[in-house]
């Protein structure tokens, strides 16, 4: 989801209220225009954790404009990160009966069901409605997905088709390199996923827990100490409290 710069959002509010009064505003559309304001707005209060005002404000898109697929589609992904999986599921499914194909709805449906409902298998065709949408700005999100999720039951050669899809689609996002050391991980490969891991490593500013993590497994099958304890002493200083670093630390 695209963050709106501020000239945007003050674009968006003058169509909203009227800024240019000689133009005619058709009703409709100035509703949608509003939904379509508060929806991003909604955005930003996922974006710093702040729920509460998030189902405040997207409940309020609703409101104005209740075929709005976006909004219902952003009402999935804040009960999503709530835990709330059947309100988060009910309003992906009111999303796609306003629009199935829409590319960002079936990957977010998608990745949904493969990683909270935890039933890869049934999210895979959503990727597939996700790819065949010719204009979907990012096509690499649906392939990376469609990747980790084969692996989850165990298609790892079509795991790294689809990841290596990702890595041509936009060479520049490095989550797909990361995916494909976490593949060759699992396999028990652990140069080859310590040679993905390290092009990922060098292709981003700040390591994530989940990084940290994977590169300490890693060294630590390769038999590297000094590695080893280099990715856990930036986890217990970067992320003290993160699920990695107490996991690392029993």
């Amino acid at each position: 989801m695209k963050r709106l710069k501020l000239f945007v959002l003050i674009g968006l509010f003058c169509i909203m209220v009227g800024c240019v009064t000689n133009t005619a505003i058709d009703p409709e559309e100035k509703k949608r225009n509003f939904a379509a304001l508060k929806t991003q707005l909604a955005v930003e209060f996922v974006n710093v954790k702040d729920y509460r005002n998030a189902v405040s404000v997207i409940n309020e898109a609703i409101d104005i404009y209740p075929s709005y697929d976006y909004a219902w589609m952003v009402k999935g992904i804040v009960y999503q990160y709530m835990k709330d999986y059947s309100t988060a599921r009910s309003a992906y499914l009111k999303a796609l009966s306003i629009n199935s194909a829409n590319a960002e709805i079936n990957n977010n449906y998608g990745w949904f069901i493969c990683n909270e409902l935890n039933d890869p298998s049934q999210s895979l065709t959503y990727f597939d409605k996700a790819l065949m949408d010719l204009t979907y700005p990012t096509p690499e999100l649906a392939y990376m997905n469609k990747g980790i999720c084969l692996a989850k039951v165990g298609q790892y050669s079509q795991a790294e088709d689809y990841l290596n899809k990702s890595i041509t689609s936009n060479p520049g996002f490095p989550y797909s390199t990361f995916e494909l050391s976490r593949l060759k991980y699992k396999q028990g490969n652990y140069l080859r996923a310590k040679q993905y891991f390290d092009v990922y490593k060098n292709s981003v500013s700040v390591l994530r827990p989940q990084d940290l993590e994977l590169g300490y497994n890693i060294a630590s099958h390769l038999g590297n100490i000094h590695e080893q304890n280099k990715y856990l002493d930036e986890l217990r200083i970067r992320y003290p409290y993160s699920e990695e670093t107490l996991r690392l630390s029993r």
